[in-house]
């Protein structure tokens, strides 16, 4: 893997099922019980697109990216009709996350774009597509992504995206750059603090506590 996996989960699936936040929150959870529960599932009821978004999921954490592929573009068929433009949204960027995975960055833009046209609401497609920017060595673009979409947000929803500018400013050598956005992070929120380990978003640096004490050393040197 290019790195460990993160938030995505957190700040988009507000509104998931019991295995998906097991998925989420317990490090320790086997993802093929999952995978079993949403197969039990979807022989129930073959036309819910959450639980192909959800099975999709599963896959995608055990890097069964063609499964996680073929489910997410069966949950965009099934919503292709709906009028809830953010559960469209949501399959966009866990679409753009897969073709991410994959390494497959300018696939992933293009649904990461789709996703913010349906609800610029959604920080982490913002967040993703600037992630996406950067492993294409696109250091510019993606600061600007990021920098730009601040406007979108208010409270916490701005911390993902501190978190995520502050590593890649680090990356280009901007330690001070960095540490601003760090010192603007508010570590007494629980959610922030389920950031660490990445689950999700695969960044293209190293995206750990270590790091992030080693980048906040560097602006007291």
């Amino acid at each position: 893997m290019r790195a460990i996996l993160i938030l995505t989960l957190i700040f988009i699936l507000t509104s998931c099922t019991g295995t998906v936040r097991k998925m989420i929150n317990n490090a320790d959870y086997d993802y093929n019980v999952a995978i079993k529960k949403f197969d039990e599932a979807i022989q129930r009821n073959s036309n819910n697109a959450n639980l192909y978004q959800s099975r999709s999921l599963a896959n995608l954490l055990l890097e069964n990216y063609d499964s996680a592929l073929s489910d997410i573009n069966k949950s965009i068929e099934l919503n292709s009709n709906s009028h809830a433009a953010a559960k469209k949204s949501i399959n966009f960027n866990c679409r753009g996350l897969i073709y991410h995975h994959q390494g497959k960055d300018n696939l992933a833009i293009l649904d990461f774009d789709k996703s913010i046209e349906l609800n610029n609401k959604n920080n982490t497609a913002f967040v993703n597509k600037g992630n996406s920017l950067f492993c294409l060595k696109d250091t510019g673009a993606a600061i600007n992504q990021l920098e730009n979409s601040f406007k979108y947000f208010h409270g916490f929803a701005k911390q993902p995206i501190y978190l995520y500018l502050g590593f890649i400013y680090a990356q280009s050598d901007n330690y001070i750059q960095a540490s601003n956005c760090f010192d603007k992070l508010k570590w007494k929120d629980e959610r922030l603090k389920k950031v660490f380990p990445c689950k999700i978003c695969k960044p293209c640096y190293p995206f750990t506590f270590e790091e992030y004490n080693r980048i906040k050393s560097k602006t007291k040197n």
